[in-house]
This record gives C-alpha cells, structure tokens and sequence, in this order.
C-alpha cells in the first residue's frame, strides 16, 4: 500500500495582503515587519529534520509579509534519480493549488458580466442538459439543473472517481478514463454521460469541478484555457513559471515525482503517469494541471 506525496513540499506565506506584486519581491529583515528572525529559523530546522528521517524528499520554503520577503529556505533534493539539490526555483507539480487559480479565472469573466451565479452549466456547456443523477441504484432527472455558483463550491453533483470500489458513479470516472480525454470539450462531455452523484445544491464533495470551470472558461472567452491564464493571469502577473507544460529549457529544474511507500517506509519515485502529461499536453487541468514555482 503506499501513500502518494509530491515530489516536495512548498510553503508560500502571505501573511497580509499588498496592492501590488512584482516578479521580484524586496527581501528586508523579519524584524522591520513584525516578524522574529529566530521563530522563522525553526521552520527550516525543522523541514531539514524531515529531509534527514527521509520523510521529505525537499521543501522550498518563502514568507513574506506586507510584499516583502523575510524568510526563504531550501532544504533537500527536487531529484531523488540524480542527487540534483533542491533551489529555490524548482517547479513543482501543484496539483490543487490549480484550483484557486481556475476560480479566479471564472470569477474575471464574472466580474465582466459574462455569466451568472445562478446560470445553468448547461447554459455554456450543454452536454449538462440532460446529465442524470444516480439515486437510490438508478438514474433519475435533476429536481435543479447544476448552477454554476455550485460548480465554483464543490456542490454541483460531481466526484473525483476516488471512491472506485464503493460507488458506482466513481467507478465509471475509472472505466471511462476521464483524464485521458484529449482535451477540456472531450473531458466535459465525458463526464456529462456519467451521473451526478447527488442532486446538485445538496451536497458538498470534492471534485472535478474546477476541471468543469476551465472548460466553461473556454465557452465563454473563445480562448483556449492555458492560453487564457497566460493573457490575463501569468503574463500581467509576471508569473513566468506558472504553465501546463514545462518548457524544454526549464525541465531540468522539474524534479521527480514520489510516494510514500508503506512497506518499506520509505519515499520511492513514481512512475511518470500518464496524466498529466506536463509536455505536449492538451488536456488543461484547471482542477490539478499547472506546474509552478515557490
């Protein structure tokens, strides 16, 4: 049995918020912020004893306050197949931290008057039109057709396939493949042919939701999804290391992936899977896709 984690982990404290970020924050002493030098050096001493116990096979630490930065720390290695040591830009594989990211992007376009909370899903994706819920062993109507408020707070019906081996609406997210569909519209439209796992606007379960956002994401603005976060998010943030596909000249600060394993208790790389892909990538994760830095 194993336990999967990242290839590290990767704190990142913003602990008040600030008008404006530059890709280059000012480093200051804690101290003229409010902070202690000597409290923030137990965090480093502390992550280096999880890399020592082999624990971790990383961790890049950053914290910042009023825009400024007052402690960094790197510790361990981003490459357990080569020894590579871990730096301060090493990109991680995010996973859900994707997910923010996505809602932030609905809610511009929210913002901009481009849909409604309340809007039906299948106003904008209508392969929801006819989507069933699975109910006491059969498929029956939605009593409420998914709204897209519930699609932005985990209530909108769906699931992750997580629970394979006690729900049948889980099992088809396996058997169908989910996230080995070519892109977001083959994604979207292979998650409407499977049942709703409640009525929407009844439960809260996490879910593939936000992979659902991005693909509304793209119905309304016409754009591709990667290519609508770089034009409105990453480019005017300067978040150069925030994407879905690792350029070829940045891979080699793209460490490895690992799992707990609980046999040997011990981390162990994984296998690269085949989702996601992080080159040549096509399907846009907008629920675990992006790869970023600290």
């Amino acid at each position: 049995m194993k336990r999967f984690t990242t290839v590290a982990t990767v704190l990142l404290a913003l602990l008040s918020s600030h008008p404006t970020f530059s890709a280059d924050l000012p480093t200051v002493r804690p101290e003229s912020v409010g902070m202690s030098s000597e409290r923030l050096a137990r965090i480093g001493a502390l992550n280096q004893s999880y890399v020592e116990q082999g624990k971790l096979a990383g961790v890049v630490t950053i914290v910042a306050r009023h825009g400024k930065i007052v402690y960094a720390n790197v510790v361990g290695r981003q490459d357990l197949t080569n020894d590579t040591a871990m730096a301060r830009n090493t990109l991680f594989r995010i996973y859900s931290m994707t997910k923010p990211i996505t809602a932030v992007a609905a809610m511009m376009l929210y913002e901009e008057g481009k849909f409604q909370l309340t809007d039906p899903v299948s106003n904008y994706l209508p392969e929801f039109k006819d989507v069933r819920v699975f109910e006491d062993g059969k498929e029956v109507a939605p009593k409420t057709p998914m709204t897209m408020q519930e699609l932005l707070t985990h209530t909108a019906g769906l699931s992750y396939g997580f629970d394979k081996d006690s729900s049948p609406v889980d099992k088809r997210y396996w058997d169908d493949k989910i996230f080995l569909s070519t892109d977001l519209s083959d994604f979207s439209q292979r998650i409407a042919r499977i049942p709703l796992r409640y009525q929407p606007g009844t439960h809260w379960h996490y879910s593939v939701a936000a992979d659902i956002t991005g693909a509304v994401v793209e119905k309304i603005s016409g754009q591709r999804y990667d290519e609508f976060l770089k034009a409105r998010l990453f480019t005017p943030l300067a978040m150069r290391d925030t994407f879905f596909e690792v350029p070829g000249d940045k891979m080699a600060r793209f460490g490895t992936n690992q799992g707990w394993n609980e046999d040997t208790k011990a981390l162990e790389v994984l296998p690269v899977p085949k989702y996601p892909l992080y080159q040549n990538t096509t399907l846009f994760s907008g629920g675990g896709g992006l790869v970023s830095s600290a």
